[in-house]
């Protein structure tokens, strides 16, 4: 005679044990799914913030340079130095290295040569810090930190302007802003941007705000609530606007 095998109290018990830890692990990985997808977007926005902090204190740090540069020859660093016959040679960023404690860096370069000279080449490839945004992933050497040109502007060519040329105030007037990755420039490179590229900067599709830097030292944020013409009148150094920007 032969008997069909039964279920003991215990292997029932392990079961429906093991099925309430699967339910629970389940629960468990979804609760701790839904968790980090409301998590993420806080922990993003809080490592944007803390990027763009970092970026002012750049900026912060840009500005300081500039006023010091202005302290020791009474006068503002050109946008750009030339050479005999005219030609663009370095920018104004190289000009600020011994006030930003690069001064091995700027002893390396050839002032005589242009900033892409192969005698350069090393030089151009180094990061400095204080030029590299920490909101952008750029290739070695660039920087998205640019000098604001134009007409009637603070960085006018090979032009050298002092405080006394800001009739404005330089409260009033800005000095340097944080383009867009695709405007960024080699720190070296005798290139710079003006108000209509940062306003269209700002008008970008997914663009919430970027920093600007006034010529007291100041770094405001600015989004595109702010006014095109506001902005365009806060780029030149005369013309009696007086502007309103908040840090």
């Amino acid at each position: 005679m032969s008997y069909a095998p039964t279920q003991t109290k215990g292997s029932n018990t392990m079961i429906v044990a093991l099925a309430i830890m699967g339910a629970i692990c389940f629960v468990l990985l979804v609760c701790g799914g839904i968790l980090l997808a409301l998590l993420l977007p806080a922990v993003q926005s809080a490592r944007q913030a803390a990027r763009g902090m970092m970026s002012q204190n750049n900026m912060k740090q840009i500005i300081l340079a500039i006023h010091n540069y202005e302290s020791k020859y009474k006068s503002l660093p050109p946008q750009y130095t030339v050479d005999s016959q005219g030609n663009k040679l370095h920018s104004w960023r190289t000009l600020l290295l011994p006030y930003m404690n690069q001064t091995a860096l700027y002893q390396s370069i050839d002032l005589t040569k242009p900033w892409n000279d192969p005698v350069n080449a090393f030089a151009n490839s180094i990061d400095v810090i204080t030029y590299k945004s920490p909101k952008e992933n750029l290739a070695p050497g660039l920087t998205t930190y640019l000098g604001m040109t134009g007409t009637n502007t603070i960085f006018q060519g090979s032009t050298t302007m002092s405080f006394r040329d800001v009739a404005d105030g330089l409260a009033n007037t800005i000095f340097v802003y944080e383009a867009a990755s695709t405007s960024a420039v080699n720190w070296m490179e005798p290139q710079d941007g003006d108000s209509r590229d940062l306003v269209a900067y700002l008008m970008q599709a997914g663009t919430r705000q970027t920093s600007i830097g006034m010529g007291d030292g100041r770094v405001v944020s600015v989004d595109p609530s702010m006014s095109p013409a506001t902005l365009d009148a806060a780029s030149t150094i005369s013309g009696g606007e007086l502007i309103s920007l908040s840090p």
